[in-house]
């Protein structure tokens, strides 16, 4: 593995991170404030619209050279890519619920410790799973 290539994955993912981020945000704003949703309805539509953008531009940008030589179909990535989103979820439901019962964690430091960690497994789940390389046998 050529340390220049997990580099510029790493970065990329970030940026991707970033947009998603960016486009949850103002997609809920829009929805909420302009388009009077309720702000369950709209943060949900809003999420969904932040995981499109992820997921395309984690396949396109962040690992599209791995694109021909990946070993899961295109439907089979975005099953995988929905599922790590779910786990993301119960990751922050539960690691929120651990670190501030058990622990003398002021909550903020448990949502940066979560925040924080999150990307980084995500990523891990993305290169090594999700956008596996197919290997020859």
């Amino acid at each position: 593995m050529s340390l220049i290539i997990l580099g510029r994955e790493v970065f990329r993912y970030g940026i991707v991170g970033l947009l998603s981020s960016a486009t949850h945000f103002l997609s809920a704003l829009y929805a909420i404030e302009i388009l009077l949703f309720s702000p369950m309805v709209g943060n949900l539509g809003a999420f969904a619209s932040g995981v499109l953008v992820s997921y395309l531009g984690n396949t396109v940008w962040t690992f599209g050279h791995r694109r021909g030589a990946t070993f899961f179909s295109g439907q089979q990535r975005f099953i995988r890519y929905l599922l790590m989103v779910t786990c993301g979820f119960f990751y922050n439901a539960i690691g929120m619920l651990l670190l501030s019962e058990r622990t003398d964690f002021e909550p903020i430091t448990c949502i940066f410790l979560i925040v924080v960690s999150w990307p980084a497994i995500s990523f891990l789940l993305c290169r090594y799973w999700i956008f596996k390389v197919a290997t020859l046998s």
